[in-house]
């Protein structure tokens, strides 16, 4: 099995501390779900993010891979500040 595409955007102003994990699905489960991707974050309210924590959002893609082999495209590590 291949690695998974991920790449990271960094907010400019430089207070990035809340990361967002968006998991772009693939066409052919874009169509099944009429949606073009997943997000999770840490502070977020979804039971499923229990698992991720900030600093650990790699090991958080690589668990969701895991979970869901070949549903998923790429993903996007994009962070943002609390400011």
């Amino acid at each position: 099995m291949s690695e998974p595409i991920i790449m990271e955007a960094r907010n400019a102003r430089g207070y990035s501390d809340i990361p967002t994990v968006y998991a772009y699905y693939t066409a052919e489960q874009k169509a099944d779900h009429g949606k073009h991707c997943e997000w999770w974050t840490p502070f977020g309210h979804r039971p499923e993010t229990a698992p991720f924590e900030v600093g650990e959002e790699r090991q958080f893609i690589a668990s969701i891979e895991a979970a869901n082999p070949g549903k998923f495209a790429s993903y996007l590590i994009s962070w943002s500040g609390c400011d």
